[in-house]
């Protein structure tokens, strides 16, 4: 089971991920948030992740590896929500 969980990653709120892109390009975002969404119930879990950057990075929408030594690496989908606001989407079955 994949630790880039709703769990995990609500504990580290205010602490920063490594965010390296398809040509090893390396960032490092906060995040600031994470929150349940529709649809949670009894078969799935919706959550969002709301990260910020430095004033200085600019990341279009796409695939990036996230990593952190609480959860190792995942690779995400990570929408630009405004300026230094980023947010990934995350529905998985519930076990």
């Amino acid at each position: 089971m994949s630790l880039f969980n709703f769990t995990t990653l609500s504990g580290l709120v205010n602490q920063t991920v490594q965010v390296i892109d398809d040509q090893e390009n390396c960032c490092e975002l906060t995040i600031e948030c994470v929150e349940e969404t529709s649809p949670s119930n009894d078969k799935w879990h919706s959550f969002a992740v709301n990260y910020k950057a430095e004033s200085d990075v600019r990341l279009s929408q796409g695939n990036y590896t996230v990593t952190h030594p609480d959860f190792g690496k995942e690779m995400t989908f990570i929408i630009p929500k405004g300026p230094e606001h980023y947010e990934t989407l995350i529905t998985c079955a519930r076990v």
